[in-house]
């Protein structure tokens, strides 16, 4: 099967498996995986991560939108942002902030320090346009910014007014 993401949960021997189509867990250190019920067969899920703090918090990009379960997936809440006009590229816990997560879209980055129920944009957009963000590390007070793409990595001292190539 192939995996999209392996993702560690916060409950101890707990892990997640993005697999093609469908999203797996399994309870005994990854010594056997189960389909995880509540994904719709025609929903594509392109990213996944563990919410610090909470047994079965999850977040995810579920048909390029950012959506949030409070039951380790199988039930799953849109939080509002992304969709076909901005579609969400990425969403990734922080590490330092359990109900922060932020994401990205149409070269954008936001977070939300609620998980999901309310978004703001940070900063300013990615130099190159259309840049599909792949990852987010920021600083604890979201002032150091370090994002990868396709197109590169970029960093910010800003809070993402100016970004920089590395």
């Amino acid at each position: 099967i192939p995996a999209r993401a392996l993702v560690a949960g916060a409950a101890k021997d707990r892990f997640y498996l993005l697999g093609r189509s469908r999203l797996f867990a399994s309870q005994d250190g990854g010594g056997s995986f189960a389909v995880v019920p509540g994904l719709s067969q025609t929903s594509e899920m392109t990213a996944l991560v563990a919410i610090p703090g909470s047994a079965d918090l999850l977040a995810a990009v579920i048909d390029s939108r950012a959506m949030i379960s409070d039951d380790g997936g199988r039930n799953w809440r849109n939080t509002g942002f992304g969709g076909a006009d901005a579609p969400v590229d990425m969403i990734a816990a922080d590490a330092t902030r359990p109900q922060r997560i932020w994401a990205a879209a149409g070269g954008r980055i936001v977070v939300s320090d609620n998980l999901g129920a309310d978004w703001h944009s940070i900063g300013r957009s990615l130099p190159l346009a259309g840049a599909r963000v792949r990852g987010i590390a920021a600083s604890a007070d979201a002032t150091t910014l370090v994002v990868s793409s396709d197109r590169g990595v970029y960093r910010s001292e800003d809070g993402g007014q100016t970004w920089a190539p590395k």
